[in-house]
């Protein structure tokens, strides 16, 4: 068996790498100094022209729409604008009515507030489909709920509560 050390000698090719002569510092540091003005680590731009603009937006044009209003168009007030003759929502996002109904649920939530349950029968009323999905999803959550420890129950007891104000 042959040793470490014969392993790991030179094997007498030549280098994959071809190195630079090392050159003295000095040598360097004259030849940049005496080369030129500039300093080559920094970079130097001449001033050519007064007029050039800064970075960023281009500024709104002049003499035209004074009143500030830039960008797209701020959405219509429309709430039913994404809804059919059924009440089928096929818009992007969510209605008035709808972000109403999570605040009230929400508030409901943190003060156990008992005529939230009223008031979020009255906001859904007309979304007979919306208010079975909600339903039964509240139904399916509470199936999964670990009833082991009071939060649990507590859980258990607000989501069959939400449940029963969908009605």
């Amino acid at each position: 068996m042959t040793s470490i050390d014969e392993l790991f000698k030179s094997s007498g090719l030549p280098n994959k790498r071809k190195l630079d002569t090392v050159k003295d510092p000095n040598e360097i540091y004259k030849s940049v100094k005496l080369g030129g003005s500039s300093n080559g680590r920094h970079a130097q731009v001449e001033d050519e022209d007064e007029d050039m603009t800064e970075a960023g937006p281009a500024p709104p044009p002049e003499g035209e729409d004074d009143d500030g209003e830039y960008g797209p168009a701020a959405p219509p007030d429309d709430d039913d604008e994404g809804d059919d003759e059924e009440g089928r929502f096929f818009g992007g996002g969510i209605t008035r009515q709808e972000a109403e109904t999570l605040d009230v649920i929400l508030a409901w939530l943190a003060a156990e507030d008992s005529g939230a349950g009223r008031k979020i029968g009255e906001l859904l009323a007309d979304k007979g489909e919306t208010m079975a999905l909600i339903k039964s999803s509240l139904k399916e959550q509470a199936e999964g709920v670990d009833t082991s420890t009071d939060d649990g129950k507590e859980m258990l007891d607000m989501l069959n509560t939400l449940a029963d104000c969908i009605d």
